[in-house]
């Protein structure tokens, strides 16, 4: 089956999982890892990576020595993932259980985050569980960046978020508009504290 109606029949089934009607463009990827050290990691963690769209442009950009771990909570995603990027470990499962993940595999904390999840369906509580176990499990200084919706930016829930980010990483900066992603969308860049 085709990736791309994959990616749809999940999202229907699925929509507190999948958050999205169609799969990021390659753009949005690019615009996902700029800023972010992402050269320079020698471990980097991708949280809901989907059908891969963004794990592709992550493998292109980081160094040949470098770790990657995809955690994804779809298992169907999961097993496609596997069968697409056997170089990288792909973990099917929640990010709250990040840190024993990473333990699992003998990863050190990573210094680069890159999420797609959709964090505008979740639930606060849920939103700062996920939140806090993603910074314990990063590197001092490590970088994270999540993608938001233009569309919803400045809905309450999506200022909430932001203000969420700010709660939990030392500093937060908005990437420009990628308006050739379907819909258009923003990255957040942020760095946790020393």
């Amino acid at each position: 089956m085709p990736g791309w109606i994959q990616f749809v029949r999940q999202s229907l089934s699925h929509p507190q999982q999948v958050g999205a009607i169609c799969a990021s463009s390659r753009s949005m990827g690019w615009t996902m890892t700029d800023a972010i050290g992402i050269g320079d990691a020698k471990n980097i963690v991708e949280l809901g990576p989907g059908d891969g769209a963004f794990t592709e442009v992550i493998l292109e950009r980081m160094s040949p020595d470098a770790h990657l771990m995809a955690v994804e909570i779809n298992p169907e995603f999961s097993a496609r993932l596997r069968g697409r990027f056997p170089q990288i470990v792909v973990k099917n499962g929640c990010v709250s259980e990040l840190s024993k993940m990473l333990e699992e595999e003998q990863m050190g904390a990573p210094e680069v985050v890159v999420s797609a999840l959709p964090w505008s369906v979740f639930q606060e509580e849920l939103q700062d569980k996920l939140l806090s176990a993603v910074v314990a499990a990063m590197a001092v200084g490590g970088r994270f960046s999540t993608i938001a919706y233009v569309s919803g930016l400045f809905l309450p829930p999506a200022r909430k978020f932001r203000r969420k980010l700010s709660q939990h990483f030392e500093t937060v900066e908005c990437s420009p508009i990628q308006w050739k992603n379907l819909p258009p969308a923003i990255t957040y860049r942020c760095r946790k504290g020393e």
